[in-house]
């Protein structure tokens, strides 16, 4: 079985066994020479994915280059990894940044299935794009939760929820100054 297909097959258990899929990824000792190009597809595929999905929508928002919105994703994505790994380990966690890494481009291959899934959604059917949007977003915090579990080898998911919390409260701001460097603007008129 290769890679490609053990990783597929882990993502389908995933979503029924968050913990013992992420376990089993932690297990493959996937090296940093392949985490680093397989989070870069996944950014700037999930980018492509994006803009086209913004250009087929009725009320589009203002467009952001791409070239920048890559960049912008990419230190949301390094940022969120940083802060599970450090706030996990100051909870007590024995995780590693490079299982950080490898987990969260785990989850993001996870979601850029997803939206490839909400896509075709929108051109197919719009009103349940919405829909599976919001079970995504909830998919995404669950999935997100076990595998901090599974990173940090903690037994409680209240632990592993504090800290996505705290991780999640740090790319906020992480968010508003990338954007406020970047020129996007976020949120509407008041």
């Amino acid at each position: 079985m290769t890679m490609v297909n053990e990783l597929a097959a882990l993502a389908r258990q995933a979503i029924a066994e968050p913990k013992a899929a992420s376990a089993e990824v932690l297990r493959l000792g996937v090296p940093n020479d392949v985490i680093w190009p397989a989070l870069g597809l996944i950014i700037v595929m999930s980018v492509i994915i994006n803009s086209i999905a913004e250009f087929l929508s009725p009320n589009p928002m203002e467009s952001v280059p791409p070239f920048t919105l890559v960049f912008f994703v990419a230190g949301v994505f390094i940022g969120f990894s940083l802060a599970i790994w450090k706030i996990g380990r100051l909870m007590g966690g024995q995780g590693t940044l490079q299982d950080a890494f490898l987990l969260t481009a785990f989850l993001q291959g996870i979601v850029l299935v997803a939206q490839i899934i909400q896509l075709l959604l929108l051109i197919l059917m719009p009103m349940v794009a919405g829909l599976f949007s919001l079970v995504v977003t909830v998919l995404g915090v669950w999935l997100n939760v076990n595998f901090i579990g599974s990173l940090h080898g903690f037994d409680s998911l209240g632990r592993s929820f504090a800290v996505f919390f705290l991780a999640s409260l740090a790319v906020a701001v992480l968010i508003v100054i990338l954007a406020s460097m970047a020129g996007i603007t976020i949120g509407g008129a008041i």
